[in-house]
């Protein structure tokens, strides 16, 4: 007996159209849970798996096809490579730590869901947005944008190689980006200090110059705030010693960053730092770059022990401001070609301070609808003056 389950019918200059379709409409989802297992390499088949972090991803070019295959590398050097089914019910592969140990890997679907709700929905982080750039023909060519997300649980990935369901293949090797290439010093239009000696010439301005003057307070503590030409991505910071007294330099400071110069977040903290020279300069990095703040203040809450504190420069660093990539894509049946990309540019946050209320803007709204009823009386008594005269 024979059963059948689906016909299609594709004309002939379109062939393949309803494939298409049905393939597009199963990839609808494609944000991905499962719940992972490990089991160690070469083990007896009656060694129990043990449970392992959830896996999350989303890899999508826009082109509506599901992942078959699927492989990374974590920054650390850990990495994974597994196979799907057709359904993406589960995957079967294998991972091997950063220390070289190799597991199985197996894991099961827990949910599916549409982008963006579905990194909203599973909390994942270390999501990836391109603009992307085929090369062929000898010059590059602007493509679809590719969105890249994986999150094992471990550390951020480095490389990613995908095959999908039609045949295609790519592989993308993430690496650092900010503006043209390295880090750019972000310029400051605006410092304020809690105090200075205006008498001396010695004011907060000097952190400023690249000329060998200071700023210098009669205190062991004080504030001082920069404003930035505009929003930056800061990575680090310098901070450059005056000309004498070693034991004005700052020992303990607070960096906070704010992004309307009210409310601050705290991005960095020190104790027990020490210049080993005068006119030194010294970088100090961010454990995560700092969100897009233009106001930063420098709260220095003890020097190295005289009854002033003093500066030479201090200069705010912008690093990576995303991550770009270079690898390689090949269309099913096609040669393999270049294939690159750069970070999609991630607007500021707005700050709550500019922000509109919500019944501000629903009263705002309520008025812009009464306008339009008014407006739409208002035409229609004079569609019905001209009709009956």
């Amino acid at each position: 007996m024979l059963r059948l389950y689906r016909i299609t019918l594709d004309s002939i200059d379109e062939r393949g159209r309803s494939e298409r379709a049905l393939a597009a409409q199963a990839a609808r989802n494609s944000v991905f849970a499962f719940r992972t297992e490990l089991r160690a390499a070469h083990a007896a088949s009656s060694t129990p798996w043990e449970a392992a972090p959830r896996l999350v991803f989303h890899l999508d070019r826009d082109e509506h096809s599901l992942p078959a295959q699927l492989g990374w590398r974590g920054e650390d050097g850990a990495e994974s490579a597994i196979s799907f089914p057709s359904n993406m019910s589960d995957f079967h592969g294998c991972h091997r730590t950063a220390d070289g140990t190799a597991y199985e890997y197996r894991g099961r679907l827990t949910g599916d869901w549409a982008f963006p709700e579905g990194i909203e929905e599973t909390s994942a982080s270390g999501l990836h947005r391109f603009r992307t750039e085929e090369g062929y023909g000898g010059d590059w060519h602007s493509s679809h944008e590719l969105r890249l997300l994986v999150d094992d649980g471990g550390a951020a990935v480095e490389r990613v190689t995908w095959r999908d369901q039609r045949g295609n293949s790519g592989v993308a090797m993430l690496q650092a980006v900010s503006g043209e290439a390295g880090t750019t010093d972000v310029r400051v239009t605006d410092v304020e200090a809690s105090d200075e000696f205006a008498q001396g010439g010695e004011t907060a301005d000097n952190l400023l110059t690249g000329s060998r003057t200071k700023w210098l307070v009669h205190d062991d503590t004080a504030q001082i705030h920069f404003t930035l030409a505009r929003s930056a991505v800061v990575t680090s910071y310098t901070l450059m010693s005056a000309n004498d007294c070693p034991d004005r330099d700052p020992r303990d400071w607070t960096l906070d960053g704010s992004h309307d110069g009210r409310t601050w977040t705290r991005v960095d903290s020190r104790a027990g730092e020490t210049f080993s020279g005068r006119f030194e300069t010294r970088e100090f990095r961010l454990r995560a770059p700092a969100p897009g703040y233009r106001h930063y203040r420098l709260d220095i809450t003890d020097n190295s022990g005289a009854d002033e504190t003093q500066l030479a420069r201090v200069r705010f660093v912008e690093g990576p401001t995303g991550r770009a990539f270079t690898g390689y894509y090949q269309r099913y049946n096609e040669g393999p070609i270049g294939y690159r990309g750069t970070p999609v540019p991630t607007p500021a946050p707005v700050p709550a301070s500019l922000a509109i209320p919500a019944p501000l803007l629903a009263a705002d709204l309520e008025a812009a609808v009464q306008s339009l009823t008014d407006t739409a009386q208002t035409l229609a008594a004079l569609a019905t003056r001209l009709r009956e005269s």
